[in-house]
């Protein structure tokens, strides 16, 4: 069979989104969003529940039909060449579609039959991806004797069994152990680096997002908030966090330091909590004596590097501020 995605990196984009928008009657859960992606990418899909992730999945599986705009996996439109599109992915939804009375063998050797494994190999791969998400030894298991989490493994363990170019996935590792959960996505990372497949998963898991994505798209109400390389959204400069154990210390220092013009990440009164770009010529020495100037004293100091929950928070408060 022929791979849909080459191994190597080609000129046309694996994912590429043009003014693509969605509506279900009057609301719009995808609106006039433009994104491409390159093979080989490992890209994490990111935003609060309702922004229009799980939409997105769907109509790149050719599932919806767009309101506006068009979709392209490969150079192909996944609504008129599906059987070609979805040859070579490999899909997890929300609802894992596995059949709850029957045992994991049955289940995993459905699938291979499905996806034209032959009968002399099918044993063997359904050993291998089991062996991946930790279940080898409940192989002959019915389904509904298995926990939430256990369920979960084994629709990944289907995910992977054809040796997809090319996996859909909608938050793959929600309801599993962090152990479990750090185990397929190591398995995610080495299939995408050994066999040159491109990865599509929503996660609200943002340390997760930020240790192993390679791109990220930052959704909120069907609009991109930000779309392309995940270095290219933080830097490895530093952020001070400062708490305040007094309401009226916290609220004193929040105005010294926007009269000082200084940026805040994130300013929680809530939690006496304020976090804040470190200037380009200050430190932690003297910002700290720019406060007690002032007679205003933290309870609590960090100087940290800007994580990805730092700009998610930034870009959800601002797009609140321009609604």
């Amino acid at each position: 069979m022929k791979r849909l995605l080459a191994k190597k990196e080609s000129d046309t984009p694996t994912i590429k989104f043009d003014h693509l928008t969605k509506r279900f009657g009057n609301v719009a859960a995808l609106e006039n969003i433009s994104a491409t992606f390159k093979s080989g990418d490992l890209i994490a899909c990111i935003g609060p529940n309702g922004a229009g992730k799980t939409t997105m999945i769907r109509l790149m599986l050719g599932l919806l039909r767009p309101s506006e705009g068009t979709v392209r996996i490969c150079g192909q439109d996944p609504l008129s060449n599906a059987d070609k599109c979805c040859q070579n992915f490999g899909v997890l939804m929300e609802h894992h579609g596995l059949y709850e009375k029957c045992p994991v063998w049955f289940n995993l050797e459905l699938y291979a039959r499905l996806y034209g494994i032959p009968k002399n190999k099918r044993s063997q791969r359904i050993d291998e991806v089991l062996d991946i998400v930790g279940m080898k030894d409940w192989l002959n298991y019915r389904l509904d004797k298995l926990s939430k989490g256990m369920k979960q493994r084994i629709a990944l363990a289907r995910t992977f069994i054809h040796k997809p170019s090319f996996l859909l996935l909608d938050e793959p590792t929600a309801g599993l152990d962090p152990e479990s959960g750090s185990l397929v996505l190591s398995q995610l990372i080495k299939l995408g680096k050994q066999k040159g497949a491109t990865i599509f998963y929503t996660s609200h898991n943002l340390d997760e997002v930020q240790r192993v994505s390679s791109s990220i798209v930052i959704l909120r109400q069907g609009s991109i908030l930000y779309s392309g390389d995940i270095k290219n959204l933080y830097t490895s400069k530093k952020i001070f966090r400062i708490i305040f154990g007094e309401l009226r210390d916290y609220q004193n220092a929040h105005a010294i330091l926007k009269q000082k013009n200084l940026e805040l990440i994130l300013s929680d009164s809530d939690n006496l909590e304020i976090r804040l770009n470190s200037p380009e010529d200050g430190d932690e020495r003297s910002l700290l004596q720019m406060l007690a100037r002032q007679d205003v004293f933290p309870t609590r100091f960090e100087l940290k590097k800007k994580s990805i929950l730092d700009y998610y928070l930034k870009l959800m408060e601002e797009s609140n501020e321009e609604n």
